[in-house]
């Protein structure tokens, strides 16, 4: 995909055995400031259910500024995601389910670590 005469996506994907995706990395030019896009590289994790556990990835839009996340997801034993730890360039953002149900979630602001 073109933005003008620039590469503006190029995308490719690696996948496990099972078909989930393991990365993603928009393979373009870093864009000159003030200009949209980027290259990106994301990767992923699943448990032994194929559940998605972890992500991160970082995203470069400008010459000299990256962007970095992180997330880790927690299970129930019946399969409801009850934590999750989303780290944007360092800041923490905690999200807890309140109940088993697809209930609205409490945001509890952190400055670190898991669930």
């Amino acid at each position: 995909m073109r933005q003008g005469n620039t590469l503006f996506q190029n995308l490719a994907y690696s996948y496990d055995k099972v078909g989930n995706i393991l990365g993603l990395a928009n393979n373009v030019a870093v864009p000159p400031p003030n200009v949209y896009g980027g290259p990106t590289n994301q990767s992923f994790a699943y448990d032994d259910l194929y559940r998605l556990t972890h992500a991160e990835g970082t995203f470069q839009f400008s010459p000299t500024k990256t962007h970095t996340y992180t997330l880790d997801m927690g299970y129930d034993t019946i399969h409801n995601i009850v934590w999750v730890v989303n780290c944007y360039s360092g800041r923490d953002r905690r999200l807890k389910q309140a109940t088993a149900m697809l209930a609205p979630s409490v945001v509890i602001k952190g400055s670190g670590g898991r669930g």
